[in-house]
């Protein structure tokens, strides 16, 4: 016993700190995946306490508690990631790290997607463009991240605000946009943020499948351009 306590010791005094870097980076992604799957389980949870509150649900009931789950999944994306990882030391490895959490919450995220699109039949366009909508945005939040992580590039504080104020800018256009007119909002705002565009997209008009324009398909696209233009000009070097 006392043997293999020694050897165990010697072993771990024997690796690398590299070795013991990605060991470290490895259980941080994975507890990290964790608390992401915990909070949309209880996010689950609450929307569908919600709906068996409801009596008399119709398929309207079931999609508008479908894309309020999905809104949730979005403003998590949108706030509580970044809040995280900025919250934490700098990783030896920004874009590993980053590579990890994209795969941790989109793919979760797009298993809940399709689930609802064949429970609420909002029509494979709306679905497709959805789920464009949440991968972009998850690109262009985990560039956001990734250069809030690396060093000489300011405050993170800063780069929390920036991911804020990226998911809120298109409905606060919207706000704005209807106190000044006094009519409702521009729809089209509704789809800079991925929060609202998951409401702007899987929209529906008498119950029939939602209809998705060229403005939806170029919002659901447009941010992971952007994030990919900040995931080619960053590095992982330290200076």
């Amino acid at each position: 016993m006392a043997e293999s306590a020694g050897e165990a010791a010697d072993c771990a005094l024997t690796q690398s700190p590299r070795s013991l870097a990605d060991q470290s980076r490895s259980r941080d992604s994975r507890t990290f995946a964790l608390l992401w799957a915990a909070y949309l389980m209880a996010v689950t949870g609450l929307t569908a306490y919600r709906a068996g509150s409801m009596s008399g649900m119709g398929v309207e009931g079931v999609r508008a508690t479908g894309r309020m789950l999905l809104a949730c999944a979005a403003g998590g994306m949108a706030a509580l990631w970044p809040m995280v990882r900025l919250s934490q030391a700098p990783p030896d490895k920004p874009r590993a790290v980053a590579v990890a959490d994209v795969i941790s919450i989109l793919a979760p995220t797009q298993a809940i997607l399709w689930t609802m699109h064949f429970v609420v039949a909002w029509g494979w366009r709306a679905s497709l463009a959805t789920g464009a909508l949440l991968t972009s945005w998850g690109v262009l939040i985990a560039g956001v991240v990734l250069w809030g992580q690396m060093p000489g590039r300011g405050p993170r504080a800063l780069w929390m605000a920036a991911c804020l104020g990226l998911a809120l800018v298109g409905p606060g256009a919207w706000v704005a946009f209807g106190l000044v007119s006094g009519h409702p909002g521009m729809e089209a705002a509704l789809l800079g943020s991925p929060i609202s565009g998951v409401y702007a997209i899987t929209a529906t008009a008498g119950g029939a499948p939602a209809q998705v324009g060229a403005a939806a398909l170029v919002a659901a696209l447009a941010p992971g351009v952007i994030g990919g233009c900040l995931w080619r000009a960053a590095r992982d070097d330290k200076k």
